[in-house]
């Protein structure tokens, strides 16, 4: 029997906690209620299911750290990630919980989105082609499909209240 990567004891955990999430979300009784953790851990549930089956073909060498080029680093120095780079994926993350707040769903992704993979060294139309299209297909899902309406952000209410 082969081994298994660290990899795929992560996936294995988490497939477990979506089947909790999609076995619990099965005695809603309301479909509008039950619908989105159904949707949500079911994917999972098989997305991870297809990585899970991927990692186990190629073997746990496939899920250890590359170079550049490709090789295998071993050296356990290379391997650490530093602080400075938690706190930055952090402070990114505060930046985006911000902006979701105060702007809203739409308007704060449809900034941050490109503002991050800009600053992630890719083109800044790729970044608003993703934000848009990543605003379109949780517009159509939430508010056209399953009627609830997206976060308008705290601005737009006060502007609303204001106004």
């Amino acid at each position: 029997m082969k081994r298994l990567s660290p990899t795929a004891y992560f996936l294995i955990v988490v497939m477990m906690v979506m089947v909790v999430f999609f076995v619990t979300s099965l005695g809603y009784a309301n479909i509008r209620v039950k619908l989105m953790p159904l949707l949500m851990s079911g994917s999972a549930i098989v997305l991870g299911l297809i990585a899970l089956i991927q990692d186990v073909r190629s073997g746990s060498k496939a899920s250890m750290p590359t170079d550049e080029e490709g090789d295998v680093i071993e050296d356990a120095d290379k391997l650490a990630t530093p602080l400075s780079a938690y706190f930055k994926a952090f402070g990114w993350l505060a930046v985006l919980i911000a902006a979701i707040y105060i702007l809203g769903f739409a308007v704060g992704i449809l900034i941050w989105v490109p503002v991050y993979m800009w600053r992630q060294g890719i083109r800044l139309w790729k970044g608003v082609l993703t934000a848009v299209v990543t605003v379109g297909v949780f517009y159509a899902a939430f508010t056209m499909a399953l009627q609830v309406q997206i976060y308008s952000g705290k601005l737009f209410e006060w502007m609303s209240w204001r106004f």
